[in-house]
């Protein structure tokens, strides 16, 4: 059973590789910028906090089977958030619009209960940026916790497997971006199968990711 000093250990080293990783070298991921700007360590109290929350649920399993299916059931959960924030976080630089993306946001909001849930809007503003750029960082760096967690635990590939969840989701997101209309209607008409596939994945969470070691 992995008990909360082991879990708050993760928790800080993961903080301080991030704090401490080459900021030239991952230009592509947020949460790495996002962490290292941070004098008065409130970003990582925040995540602190998020950790120490989520640890009240994994410590209330029955064994230790429980606890590794609860910790990857956290990963699969913010790996989709912060692949939801991330085609917003791009940009234009996606071949996709300003409107496509206000588009998206509002579906988003009025689909995602997490989402939603956070506070962000359709509005372009510095604010809704810092938003959107705080939740996909923190959901990233909790992912990386409890796959730390998950690693001393025998569970030697949850980084690939979360990794190519987060790949598969943006991709597949940033296919339907183009198909959802002005009033943040998305025409599931045009779907791919692929991408009903990924909308029941994420409705239900995937059993092999679930149980599988």
């Amino acid at each position: 059973m992995i008990k909360k000093e082991e879990i708050y250990k993760a928790c800080k080293n993961t903080i301080n590789e991030f704090k401490n990783v080459d900021i030239e070298a991952f230009k592509e991921e947020p949460s790495i910028a996002w962490i290292q700007t941070d004098p008065e360590k409130l970003k990582a109290k925040a995540i602190i906090k998020d950790v120490k929350f989520l640890t009240i649920s994994i410590l209330e399993c029955e064994n230790i089977n429980k606890q590794k299916r609860r910790m990857k059931e956290i990963v699969f959960n913010e790996e989709l958030i912060a692949s939801s924030l991330y085609p917003i976080l791009l940009g234009n630089s996606t071949n996709i619009n300003d409107k496509n993306l206000r588009n998206y946001t509002r579906w988003l909001i009025n689909k995602d209960p997490l989402i939603s849930r956070i506070g962000i809007s359709e509005e372009k503003s510095l604010l809704n940026a810092a938003i959107i750029i705080q939740q996909h960082s923190i959901s990233k760096i909790l992912s990386s916790v409890f796959q730390k967690c998950l690693k001393n635990l025998g569970v030697s590939n949850i980084w690939d497997r979360a990794n190519a969840l987060f790949i598969d989701a943006t991709q597949n997101i940033l296919k339907i971006i183009p198909l959802i209309s002005d009033d943040g209607v998305l025409d599931e008409s045009k779907l791919s199968d692929e991408y009903k596939f990924f909308l029941h994945l994420k409705a239900n969470i995937d059993n092999a990711f679930i149980e599988d070691d």
